[in-house]
């Protein structure tokens, strides 16, 4: 049984931000088994304030003392009950507070089984990317310890996640192009974009709807399916 974390008990400060992103990962030409593969990847940002400065959160002069770990797991979905367990283990190594993991762990079992459900455009087994950015604030009083509880995060709001936006300017410039191949996918929302419609370019070449894709990139600034980089 694992230990306890001082962090387990924080309280929470205000509204907890948990954002999904889902994509699917072409297979590898090997990966013929029927379960779907999940490969999870998380950026947890925890902003430790005093029971002080909680009461005056929206004094310019309150510095959250912020914590920033990330970390990935893979998991498939042939046992729901061991993804509970990993996905709460994973939680707790980021420093998510006991309270919050529960709801956390059910949010994204539950986007991770609605995109399983979706048809694929790949042949093969399916393997799907997950991308799930945690923004907090909690209470924690002790203002001795080191801000960071040796998990290599960056003191103060001086951090540069991994999951930045892409810039404004780099979105507006993405170009539109008139679909050509037929059962070409949107791996944002797993829809068919059809033949003869309007479709929106990344740089790598990869299309989709215009509508998803903007809302992708103005969350993390990559391609869902190449992971090519958008100037952010």
């Amino acid at each position: 049984m694992a230990m306890a974390m001082a962090s387990d008990y924080w309280e929470v400060v205000g509204d907890t931000f948990c954002d999904i992103l889902v994509a699917f990962m072409e297979p590898e030409n090997e990966f013929l088994c029927s379960s779907t593969k999940f490969l999870m990847e998380f950026e947890a940002v925890i902003r430790r304030v005093t029971s002080d400065e909680a009461d005056r959160l929206l004094d310019y002069d309150v510095i959250p003392r912020t914590i920033w770990k990330t970390t990935s797991i893979e998991l498939d979905d042939s046992n729901s009950s061991s993804m509970d367990r990993a996905l709460s283990e994973t939680l707790r190594q980021l420093q998510v507070p006991l309270e919050e993991r529960s709801s956390m762990v059910e949010k994204v079992l539950f986007k991770a089984f609605e995109a399983a459900q979706k048809p694929s455009p790949y042949t093969g087994g399916k393997r799907l990317r997950m991308r799930v950015n945690i923004d907090m604030y909690v209470i924690d009083d002790d203002v001795d310890e080191d801000a960071n509880d040796g998990g290599g995060g960056i003191i103060g709001d001086y951090y540069e996640p991994r999951f930045m936006p892409a810039s404004k300017l780099s979105i507006e410039k993405l170009e539109r192009t008139s679909v050509q191949v037929p059962s070409t996918v949107c791996s944002v929302c797993m829809e068919e974009i059809r033949v003869g419609f309007e479709a929106t370019k990344m740089p790598c070449s990869h299309l989709y709807h215009e509508c998803c894709i903007v809302e992708w990139l103005q969350k993390s600034g990559v391609c869902p399916l190449c992971k090519f980089r958008m100037p952010n």
